[in-house]
């Protein structure tokens, strides 16, 4: 199966914020290059360094991705290995530092993709005619409320706390690195649309509006300087990258979509409940 893909469309953006702690791979000068795997990297906030967490996961994912033989297929196997790379990575990189990040993740390969999401970045898959194929589960508190329907979604837009993420990569020493969520796919159609974004983006633009935009009859390019205008004045930092599927090649059958929990390889998953997590998580803020 060979997917193609147009040139991605990205924008960078700083909104309100004094400084940049979103991170990404293509950026704009490398967008106009083929590429196989996408990333985006949103530095946590209340973390002093943000920027150092998101900047070292992005480089390190795209060196360590960059040497994948893509004409094979990428597992979820494969990801753990790059993954614990990326933590090892940083944890010597930022050891000691107050600094953590989400990480978005897409992958084109030899038999689908594979989408991997930690925290409150988004990967977005849309299709003609249909809407909303997929849209990844972000790891936060309000989410995890929803969920268990302490509140509802419409509560959660406005929740004091909707900010608050449940998992990030952050360097530690001797403990457990939080997991990522891992969709593998071939359900891939040719003008699909794959949208990988930080928090800065969905924060101004809801799903409704999302797919009025980016579904309407226009380009790749303009889809995403309309959505950056949406953007412009974020409070937060705004990035994203916008990937539309131009061709797919050897189609395979059956249709296999599947979600997986994957930490870094090495490492066990830890069946800790949500709120454990979130005490973890503001004992290192």
């Amino acid at each position: 199966m060979r997917i193609q893909t147009s040139s991605p469309s990205v924008f960078h953006l700083m909104g309100q914020r004094d400084y940049q702690q979103d991170s990404l791979f293509p950026n704009n000068e490398e967008a106009l290059l083929q590429h196989h795997f996408f990333i985006v990297c949103d530095g946590v906030g209340g973390c002093e360094h943000g920027e150092l967490a998101s900047q070292t996961v992005t480089t390190r994912m795209a060196e360590i991705l960059d040497n994948v033989d893509w004409e094979q297929e990428f597992t979820a196997e494969h990801f753990a290995e790059a993954l614990a790379m990326t933590c090892h990575t940083l944890d010597q990189v930022a050891a000691g530092v107050d600094t953590a990040t989400t990480l978005t993740l897409l992958c084109t390969h030899s038999t689908g993709c594979l989408m991997a999401h930690i925290g409150d970045s988004r990967i977005y898959q849309l299709r003609p005619g249909k809407g909303i194929v997929y849209r990844s589960e972000d790891h936060s508190l309000v989410n995890d409320m929803v969920r268990s329907g302490k509140i509802t979604a419409q509560e959660a837009l406005t929740h004091p706390d909707r900010n608050v993420i449940t998992r990030c990569l952050q360097p530690l020493s001797g403990r457990t690195h939080d997991r990522a969520t891992v969709r593998t796919t071939n359900d891939v159609r040719k003008g699909d649309l794959f949208l990988l974004c930080s928090d800065g983006v969905t924060d101004d633009v809801d799903d409704a509006t999302l797919c009025e935009l980016l579904l309407a009859d226009d380009t790749c390019e303009s889809k995403a300087n309309r959505l950056a205008a949406l953007c412009d004045d974020a409070d937060d930092n705004a990035t994203a990258i916008l990937i539309e599927v131009s061709g797919v090649e050897d189609a395979t059958e059956p249709i296999y979509d599947t979600i997986q929990e994957v930490a870094p390889q090495g490492e066990t998953v830890l069946k800790t409940s949500v709120w454990s997590r979130i005490k973890r998580l503001w004992e290192n803020l």
